[in-house]
């Protein structure tokens, strides 16, 4: 997006929801996703633990997944459940431009956001991610949460993720200042 120009200090944003959505639009209209459902055994290294009972990987990071029942009146529920003992961040960077507050915000592309694309925080990863355990870069502006300085913090809160799905999965979340302007 294209910064806005303004000289009223007191005006938040130029850009309105339709403008946003547009753009949203326009980077889903860019992207070509394709998903293909695979069989476990070719998710290497990633593999089903018989002694555990769970999906998991060698090193134990990212995740597991294991089964999880629970018995009413109504009889007995299954689901699976992630497991994620690690605390992963969403941050989001804000800085001032032109006098006007902004928040720089991602177009993020994962399997499973239903609209392909959804508008995320600068940063979301879990401590695996950041750690790059997965031989893969680094998150975009991870530098900034490593290294930011306490008077630059405005929230720092750590949450816990959706109870049905998450067991005791939880996020450090974020809102930092930037005295510099960022693109």
């Amino acid at each position: 997006m294209n910064r806005p120009e303004t000289d009223d200090k007191n005006e938040y944003s130029k850009h309105t929801l339709p403008e946003i959505m547009e753009w949203i639009e326009g980077v889903k209209s860019t992207t070509n996703v394709h998903l293909e459902k695979i069989d476990l055994k070719d998710c290497t290294p990633w593999y089903y633990d018989e002694n555990l009972g769970e999906l998991r990987n060698p090193a134990g990071s990212f995740f597991q997944v294991k089964g999880a029942a629970m018995t009413t009146e109504k009889g007995t529920m299954y689901q699976p459940i992630i497991i994620q003992d690690e605390i992963g961040f969403l941050g989001i960077i804000a800085c001032k431009i032109g006098g006007v507050w902004h928040y720089l915000m991602q177009a993020k592309i994962e399997p499973g956001n239903v609209n392909v694309v959804q508008v995320s925080p600068t940063i979301q990863a879990t401590k695996s991610n950041f750690e790059a355990k997965h031989g893969g870069r680094i998150p975009d502006y991870l530098s900034y949460f490593l290294n930011m300085k306490p008077e630059s913090i405005l929230v720092d809160q750590i949450q816990s993720e959706q109870s049905s799905r998450f067991l005791v999965n939880r996020n450090r979340n974020f809102i930092i200042i930037s005295e510099e302007e960022l693109e």
